[in-house]
């Protein structure tokens, strides 16, 4: 078996380390998210692509997947 590698292109690497949040109030979660490069969001539930248009409401882009209920 083969194993390919890639590099990511410099316009898609950031200066800011990855940060996982548990559970920050509203205030911290805008305040991250404004500090951010960009936002990864994995949606469980129907509610959670709000925090796409969140980021993007801050500026933020949002890499978001499918949305795939249990």
């Amino acid at each position: 078996m083969s194993r390919r590698t890639s590099s990511c292109p410099p316009v898609l690497k950031s200066t800011k380390p990855i940060r996982h949040v548990l559970r920050p109030s509203r205030t911290e979660l805008f305040d991250l998210v404004r500090d951010r490069d960009v936002v990864l969001n994995a949606p469980l539930s129907e509610r959670q692509p709000v925090t796409g248009l969140e980021a993007l409401s801050l500026g933020v882009p949002c890499i978001s997947g499918p949305l795939k209920p249990g």
